[in-house]
Order: structure tokens, then C-alpha cells, then sequence
């Protein structure tokens, strides 16, 4: 298992930019304060894509974090906004609005008002920085949301593990840590992008590793003494069949990597322990290979 040493604190916002120019990106903005209310012109903005896409999601940019933490989303119906997280904050969220646990649905008359108050809900929850993104429009499998992970690692140079899938519980995040599960790759696409799903796992992967290059460099410069940033993983899913960033992971689970290939990918499984031995053998008081 890995030990947790003091490490250098790098913001999701600075592996985000690294990959600027490799990869398809929903449009986002970061939430700009002016004293307790957010600039109008960002209002409008956030409001659209919520009129367009249907969804808007609240991201932390901050220092690094996993497992959903400060992650918000808000959809839109008819004359409601509805509110979901993957873990407690959402009861923070509604605390702020004035809203009954466990019925997160905000009426309104006027979304772009509706906007604001939420933005400046999900802000005095602590999350900033933040940014707001656009929804993506990604084919649900088996009602749950999902995304590929494809994990890279950092030893004498950088070398790409494997691919797994990141089913959620629920059809807004694809989170394991609250309840979802892995799939192979293969068994997912095909069940939801059809006769384009062998072109989509291609494409994807390569779109995955021409991102790497940028964030492997970045690590390296930042942080190559951390065990940490010896792994790395660029999480994408389609929006509208175009494989489009969901993150870049700092430091995801080696357990759940060993989880997701032991079950259906024998050399993925092989290449991971390969390398965490690599780890093992220059660094035994950080990590301890099971």
C-alpha cells in the first residue's frame, strides 16, 4: 500500500492546462468573486450552457483531491433546478439554499437568478477555487454515468498501464468511491456507442497518451520525487461521440487499478505490479508492493 508523506500540492487547474490543445474540453469557467456575488457576465454564461446542455457541474481546482470531493452538479427541468453530489457536501449545498435534505429541488420564475444563487451556494460551501463546466453529453450505461480511465506511469520513462471503466451509481457520476464499479472498456462501448465503439476505444487511447507527453513533463518538473506523481491517469468519455477530458488524476489508486485488471486484464495487471515493484525496489519506506 502507499504511505502518505508530505507532498507537493498541485492544482487539478495546472494538469488541466497542461493538456490544453491535445484533447476536446466542455467549455468551463473559473469563478471570478466580486465580494459575495459572482460577476454578472459569468452568470450569463453558466446560465446558458444550463439551457443548453440541460446540466452544469461545479468542480474543485484547487489542491488535488479524489473520491468526488467538492463535486456538484445542477440539472435543469422544466421549472426546477435539481441539485446532486456524489458524497455529503450536497447537504451543505441545500443547507445554503434553504432547502429540505433530501429534497434538493430549487423552484424558480428566473433561471439566471436561480444561477446565481446556486453559484453563490456551492461558494460559501468552501470550494474554491472552483470552476463551473458545461454538462457533457454522455450515453448512459445502464442508467449509470461513465468514463474510461487510462492510467500512465511514470519509471524510467512514461509508459501507459491499461484502461479500465468508471461506472457510477447513478446516471450523473461516474464515482466508484460512492458505490460504482469497474468494466472493461470493450463491454461498455459496445453497449452504448454501437458500431462505432472499436473506432471510439482507438481513438480515445490515442487521444489519452498524446495528453500524457504534456502532464508527464509537468510532474516531472513540479514533482518527480513524490511517489505520488509516479501515476497518473487522463479520464475521458464521450460527449456527443467526441472523446472529450474529465479530469487528469493525480495519483489514483493503485488498488483500484489491481482491482479493475485482475478481474479482465491479465498484461494490464502484470504492467502494474511491474511497475509499483520498480517503485518498491528505489523507495521500500514509501511503499510496500502486496
Amino acid at each position: 500500500m502507499i504511505s502518505s508523506p508530505s507532498e507537493p500540492r498541485l492544482a487539478k487547474k495546472d494538469l488541466e492546462i497542461a493538456v490544453d490543445g491535445f484533447v476536446n474540453k466542455p467549455p468551463s469557467i473559473d469563478m471570478v468573486y466580486d465580494g459575495l456575488k459572482t460577476a454578472p457576465e459569468q452568470i450569463c454564461k453558466v446560465n446558458s450552457w444550463l439551457n443548453e446542455r440541460g446540466a452544469i457541474y461545479f468542480k474543485p481546482i484547487g489542491a488535488v483531491t479524489c473520491g468526488g470531493f467538492g463535486l456538484a452538479k445542477a440539472i435543469k427541468h422544466t421549472n426546477q433546478i435539481e441539485l446532486c453530489a456524489p458524497s455529503l457536501e450536497l447537504h451543505d449545498l441545500c443547507r445554503e439554499l434553504e432547502l429540505k435534505e433530501g429534497e434538493p429541488f430549487l423552484e424558480f420564475t428566473d433561471s439566471l437568478h436561480a444561477v446565481q444563487k446556486i453559484v453563490d451556494a456551492y461558494k460559501n460551501c468552501r470550494y474554491l477555487p472552483a470552476t463551473v463546466q458545461a454538462g457533457l453529453r454522455i450515453p448512459l450505461y445502464e442508467g449509470c454515468a461513465w468514463e474510461i480511465r487510462n492510467i500512465f506511469f511514470m519509471g524510467e520513462g512514461l509508459q501507459w498501464l491499461g484502461s479500465y471503466v468508471k461506472v457510477g451509481d447513478d446516471e450523473h457520476f461516474a464515482t466508484v468511491e460512492q458505490g460504482g464499479h469497474r468494466e472493461l472498456p470493450q463491454k461498455v462501448l459496445e453497449a452504448t456507442m454501437g458500431g462505432i465503439a472499436q473506432w471510439y476505444e482507438v481513438e480515445q487511447l490515442a487521444i489519452a497518451a498524446s495528453c500524457a507527453n504534456p502532464v508527464y513533463s509537468l510532474l516531472r518538473e513540479r514533482c518527480d520525487r513524490d511517489i505520488h506523481t509516479r501515476l497518473f491517469s487522463i479520464d475521458l468519455a464521450p460527449d456527443e461521440d467526441v472523446p472529450s477530458l474529465v479530469e487528469v488524476q493525480y495519483g489514483p489508486s493503485y488498488e483500484g487499478a489491481v482491482d479493475a485488471f485482475n478481474h479482465f486484464d491479465a498484461e494490464a495487471l502484470d504492467r502494474t505490479r511491474d511497475a509499483f515493484q520498480w517503485v518498491a525496489e528505489r523507495d521500500p519506506t514509501r511503499f510496500e508492493l502486496r
